[in-house]
């Protein structure tokens, strides 16, 4: 019998094991263009094709999903998840071997026979949840598979499994998961009773045996000899640099450009303002008539508040150098949470703080602190009435250069790609994303900049925005932190 071939995922812990379980080459190719799709929506429609087709996946991401203590509500928060992840979860085949595996034939009837017991179980339990959990039926059917997980531990030795460990609906958090097991359980009781009398049961055995048989027999179709998914998941992570680097390369040239602009308008509009307020107030001053005393004041007002709004554009453009001294950021970041819980007081607005203790960075308190409430704001804007909001910080001493990210993550309504373009502008307002006019994220991305860091935001309409300020333990060499 000719050998096939095919790719093994990335090791997991499941019954008491860390199998590396076997991907097909139908997967593989689906999983593929899950990596390389830009689009987002396209990764979790691709993701879900496969999941649904391949139990040895479907257990996979479902393992991968425990290990990460990721809590899905249902199947679409779990090919959600997977199409965010997936390259991550993906990377250790980066550093393995080109080749795909050869599978003994011994090997490949265990595959047949797990193959067929899931996909049988699987079709049943979705084909039962349509009739009492219509709306559970994808996780019907992912529960089936589950139920062979302790089986697919050992799919590569053929030892016999003791004490089968089965990943429940329950425990991914799926709701309704004691009901969608207890189908599972349903489905399994009667596949048996068919084994034995085919005539007494209440469905088409013969129906579900075939479509499983092809389902198995498309499952193992031989695949390349050199696997393709380490390829691609590696090129697809250096694109996604290069993309990442390429848009903060943009981004910067523009609030550079932007700064300029403003450095050199707020000089030129600073003289006319300076005459209209002087004139308005030597008029008023020998004015007698209230009213026309009433509306000289109100033109110097506004030229006052168009002067102000002028500085803090001078500001964005040449705002002061960083006094550098070694700061605590759990203690910044708590004074800065104080502040903003005193502002949500009354609100349906909740504010939690995770933060590691001992994270030190060389930085300029009031600035940093600035930049954090800045974001904070903004936050806050988005959600309007309710919503929550979290902080969190964690360092990587070991990493080059050695850093400090701050996270902010909030429950508001989140934003598309077209906001996101024109998220650092001054002035520019995405109201209909719940943010609106003014300097805080251009002055926080200014502030983050001189201190050599970056600010990375991630975003998806209708579920929140997590910004994260990474900072450099200390500023490097070179940077106008640095030369402060």
């Amino acid at each position: 019998m000719k050998l096939c071939f095919m790719v093994l995922l990335p090791e997991v812990p499941l019954a008491g094991r860390k199998p590396k379980l076997p991907l097909s080459g139908v997967s593989e190719g689906a999983v593929c263009r899950a990596l390389l799709s830009p689009q987002p929506e396209d990764r979790v429609r691709l993701c879900r094709q496969a999941i649904l087709a391949d139990p040895s996946l479907a257990i996979w991401v479902c393992a991968c999903a425990r290990q990460a203590a990721v809590r899905v509500a249902d199947a679409e928060s779990l090919f959600g998840w997977l199409a965010d992840a997936l390259h991550n979860l993906l990377a250790p085949l980066e550093q393995s071997s080109h080749d795909a595996v050869p599978l003994p034939s011994a090997q490949r009837k265990r595959l047949v026979d797990l193959l067929h017991s899931g996909l049988q179980t699987g079709a049943l339990a979705a084909q039962i949840a349509h009739a009492s959990l219509p709306q559970r039926a994808d996780e019907a059917r992912l529960a089936g598979y589950l139920s062979h997980a302790g089986a697919w531990a050992v799919w590569d030795d053929g030892r016999e499994v003791g004490g089968e460990e089965s990943l429940c609906a329950a425990a991914l958090g799926f709701d309704e998961g004691p009901k969608i097991d207890a189908l599972v359980a349903e489905a399994s009781s009667a596949l048996a009773a068919a084994a034995r009398s085919p005539r007494s049961t209440k469905f088409d055995h013969k129906a579900i045996q075939a479509d499983a048989r092809q389902a198995a027999e498309r499952w193992l179709q031989p695949g390349l000899e050199g696997a393709l998914l380490p390829l691609v998941a590696s090129a697809a992570r250096r694109l996604r640099e290069l993309e990442n680097s390429f848009a903060r390369a943009v981004e910067e040239e523009k609030l550079a450009a932007l700064a300029e602009f403003a450095a050199g308008a707020g000089h030129e509009m600073n003289n006319p303002l300076a005459v209209i307020s002087g004139r308005a107030q030597l008029l008023a001053r020998h004015e007698a008539d209230p009213e026309r005393r009433r509306e000289l004041a109100l033109v110097h007002a506004q030229a006052l508040r168009v002067h102000e709004m002028i500085a803090d554009l001078m500001l964005f453009a040449r705002p002061p150098q960083p006094r550098l001294e070694t700061l605590d950021v759990a203690s910044l970041l708590r004074q800065v949470a104080a502040e903003t819980a005193q502002q949500l007081a009354g609100t349906r607005l909740r504010l939690t703080v995770d933060v590691e203790n001992a994270i030190e960075v060389q930085g300029d308190r009031t600035q940093l602190a600035v930049a954090v409430r800045a974001v904070l704001d903004n936050a806050i804007e988005a959600m309007g009435e309710s919503g929550e909001l979290h902080i969190s910080a964690s360092a990587n001493p070991g990493g080059q250069p050695a850093a400090v990210r701050i996270e902010i993550a909030d429950t508001g309504p989140g934003f598309g790609a077209d906001v996101r373009r024109h998220l650092f502008d001054p002035y520019f307002s995405g109201r209909s994303a719940g943010r609106g006019l003014g300097l805080g994220l251009s002055k926080c991305w200014r502030i983050i900049s001189l201190h050599g860091g970056r600010v990375e935001v991630d975003s998806t309409p209708g579920k929140g925005s997590r910004f994260a300020i990474v900072l450099p333990v200390r500023p490097p060499i070179g940077s106008p932190a640095e030369t402060a």
